[in-house]
This record gives C-alpha cells, structure tokens and sequence, in this order.
C-alpha cells in the first residue's frame, strides 16, 4: 500500500534490490512440513541463544534505528508533497506520513466514489468489520483481519466495483458497565444501585463519549480503507418489534403447545440478589401491566404482560386487549436488556438503515462477504444468520470467510486482553523503547506495510496463529 508509493517514488536510476531473503521467498518450493518444522526449531533455537549470550554480555540485541520522519508541512487532507528528495534508506514514518488524511478527503473510500472510476461497473461489493469492543484497543488479531478486508475491499474497488466497507464498534454490554461501576465507585465512591438508572446510564454514555475514537485511530493507522461517513455504534441499531412467538421444531415443522406441568428447581433468590443486573444495553420492550384504577381489573395483574416498540404503543395494546381506557392503564418496564450478542446480530441490516427501506440497505445488503475469526461461529454468525432471515427475509451475507485465531505464548493462548497477553499493532508499526513481557529490548519501527504483509503471508488456517513469533524477529 505505501510501500508502493514509495517505490513510484523512487528517483530515475535508482533500483530496490529485493536481496538474499526476498530472492529466497520468491523462488524457494513448498517444502515438506516437517522440515520446514525442523528448520524453524533451529532458526528459533540459533535466535534464543544467541539472544541469551548477548544478554550475558550487558549487550542489546539491536540497535534501534534512526527515525526520519516527513517535516514538509502538510495540513491535513491536502496531498503529500512528493517532488521532495527521498531518504537513503526506507523510513516507515516518512513514507505512510500524510496519505491516509488526503484519502479521506478525496473520497476515495466511499462507495459514492465509483462515479469517478473510468473502469466501473455495475456490480456492487459490500462487507461490515466485526465490531470490536469499544472498551478495548485492536491487537494483532484484529490486524490480521483488518489486512485481509482491507485487501479484499482494494482489489474489488481496483476491478470497478461499487465497494462498501462498513466501519462499527459494538457496546460490549457488560464488559463496559464493570468498566464505569468501577470508575464510579473509585472516583465519587457510588454504586450503580446509588443511581437512578438514567442518570447511570447517562454515566456510560459520557465514558463512551470521552474514550473517543481509540479504535477507530488504530484502523486508521493499520490503513483501512472504511467509509467513516457510515460508522454505526451497536446501540443506535435496534428498533424494537412487538410480535408475539411460535415456536417450531426446525425438524418436523410441527407447533410446540405450551404445557404446564410441575417441575423441581434450584432456589436463587439469594443468588439473583448478589447477581450483577445489566443496565446498559438495548431494554426489552415488554411491560408489565397493572390497573389501579380499575376495579373490576384490580389484583389480577401480577402477570400480565404488553409488548411495545415504545411506552405509548405498548400502553394502546394494553388497552385494546384488556377493553379499558388507556388512562387506567400503568406500566412498568421489564428492567433486563437483550443480550449483547442479540444486538451485534443485528448489525449487518441495522446498520445500513433497517428497519427503514433506504438506499444503503437496497445496495448493499445482503453483505458480499463476512469475514471473521473462527471462534465467532456460533456466538456472533449463526445469530446473524438467523435473525437476518427473521427479519429481513435474506441470509445476512453470500459468503463467510474464518481467520484463525491469533495466540500468544505456550501452551497456545488465545490472544486477549483480559488475559493480558495482546500486542498492540501500533506498538509494531511506530516501534516502541519501553520493555514489555517477551521484548525485553522493545520493538524497532516496522510500519504498516511490514506488519500487514507479515501478517497476511502466513498460511494458517484452521490452526492458531501464533503473535509470539514476532519475539524472534522484533527483539533480536
């Protein structure tokens, strides 16, 4: 991507040799596994001890290299001066400087730009990114998947397509309500309980609003070509549907009547007191009703339940099934919300206008392709596909493409910040001095382009991708 606006770049005479290790990977044939499994424990080995001898010595493994960075004034979203001299040597810094802005304001990522393509046609190509958390940073697993897409979405807009890559965040209910009950409480000793739950939920919406964009400057700095005009939160995309339930065998087809019969059951009342009630998320629109004002009605509405896209329909349904006026109606809302999982399913449709009948929605849905980790399966895809058909008639998307699952450290982890294991991507592209856990000498620049390369070039699937690798060629 840069690296090849650098090469353009490149003054008349002047030649990138590839040299000994990229003459090696362009010609060398596929080898059997278990010597290339070979060779890699030597290569590792020969890395570790000499790394160890070094560190024996009060020597460091690298020098960190001279940073040239690009200091030709340059306001954002105007175009990069290239007329400049280059560098003698290749400098990340230098070449990635000031394009990614200029991208943005030129367009370029909109799928309104195909006007402008002399080779379009009229063919369509749309995918969404799996909303990553928003109380979390993107790791190297998410860089996997955001150099896949990205490649995709380029070579699709490079064939003429009309291409939209959709950009989001999911809410990660209960991860960000622990996440502000503990700020509430070390900062103004408050309990979520202390709270009314507007004035809670207010709380969370003011977290979410100053922790900004960290994620969405991260896919920046990875180079990812997304339409952020359409970015969607998780919790703007749901527009609640009061329909009553069937259940159907998905087997025989046939109608589950309901059957009381007795039945034995663990005691939780203690247990659901110290449980942890979720506030922040979608609040299921269902009411319970009950008639103060009525007396013919009164005392018999411990159970009666009304469901409503909003307080008002819920309150006319109450009235039409029950034959009173609405003004001795009182209700309650159910205080649970949807499951997190049941708002991310929602994303594909949702995010594109549903349950309106707009122009992004009749363009770009279905999605051409999902492409997501293999671990995601059954939480987050089989739910799609199931509320997509649900609700929308379609299959969600044409295709699902599975990345494996990057981890880190022996026995093979899964790469995740609650267990603290996770490398940060633009640790790896901007380089970093500081020691951390498996760098002890810190990581040099590498750049975009070096990470999202290395990334991609490794052919995995189905296994576990192991982070860790980048000890032996970041730290040595």
């Amino acid at each position: 991507m840069f690296l090849w606006l650098w090469r353009r770049q490149l003054r008349p005479g002047s030649r990138l040799h590839p040299g000994a290790w990229g003459r090696a990977w362009l010609s060398s044939p596929v080898r059997d596994r278990a010597g290339k499994e070979r060779r890699q424990r030597r290569r590792a080995e020969e890395i570790e001890g000499r790394s160890v001898r070094e560190e024996a010595r009060g020597e460091q493994s690298w020098s960190e290299p001279e940073v040239i960075a690009y200091c030709v004034p340059t306001p954002p979203g105007e175009k990069k001066d290239t007329s400049v001299p280059l560098p003698d040597s290749y400098s990340p810094q230098y070449v990635e400087a000031a394009w990614y802005p200029w991208w943005e304001q030129q367009g370029f990522f909109k799928p309104e730009y195909h006007e402008h393509l002399p080779h379009r046609q009229d063919t369509s190509f749309s995918l969404c990114i799996p909303p990553p958390n928003v109380t979390g940073s993107l790791h190297l697993g998410h860089a996997l998947t955001v150099a896949i897409q990205d490649a995709v979405v380029r070579w699709r807009r490079m064939q003429g397509c009309r291409v939209l890559w959709l950009p989001g965040c999911d809410h990660a209910g209960i991860a960000t309500q622990v996440v502000v009950e503990k700020q509430l409480w070390r900062e103004r000793g408050l309990r979520r309980q202390d709270l009314p739950r507007a004035e809670f939920l207010g709380e969370v919406w003011r977290w979410k609003e100053a922790k900004g964009d960290e994620i969405y400057n991260q896919l920046r700095r990875l180079g990812s070509s997304l339409d952020w005009d359409r970015a969607c939160f998780t919790m703007d995309t749901v527009s609640c549907h009061g329909n009553g339930c069937m259940r159907f065998p998905r087997r025989s087809g046939d109608v589950v009547e309901p059957l009381l019969k007795s039945q034995w059951y663990v005691q939780c009342q203690q247990l659901a007191t110290e449980a942890m009630a979720l506030w922040w998320g979608h609040r299921i629109p269902a009411y319970r009703v009950s008639f103060p004002g009525s007396r013919q009605l009164e005392g018999h509405s411990s159970e009666l339940w009304v469901i409503g896209r909003s307080e008002e329909e819920a309150r006319s349904n109450a009235a039409k099934q029950h034959g009173i006026a609405e003004s001795e109606i009182t209700l309650t809302q159910d205080n649970d919300v949807l499951d997190t999982w049941f708002s991310s399913a929602l994303f594909p449709f949702a995010a594109l206008g549903w349950p309106q009948e707009t122009a992004d929605l009749r363009n770009f849905y279905p999605s051409s392709l999902l492409e997501t980790g293999s671990d995601l399966i059954f939480f987050w895809v089989a739910r799609m596909v199931m509320l997509g058909q649900e609700l929308t008639g379609q299959l969600p998307f044409r295709q699902v493409g599975s990345v494996p699952l990057s981890g880190a450290g022996f026995p093979r982890a899964k790469m995740s910040k609650s267990l603290g294991n996770v490398i940060d991507p633009l640790d790896v592209i901007g380089g970093i001095s500081l020691e951390k856990r498996d760098f002890p000498h810190g990581i040099p620049e590498c750049g975009t382009d070096a990470l999202r390369f290395s990334l991609s070039s490794h052919k995995c699937q189905g296994k576990q991708w192991q982070g860790l690798k980048y000890r032996y060629v970041l730290s040595v």
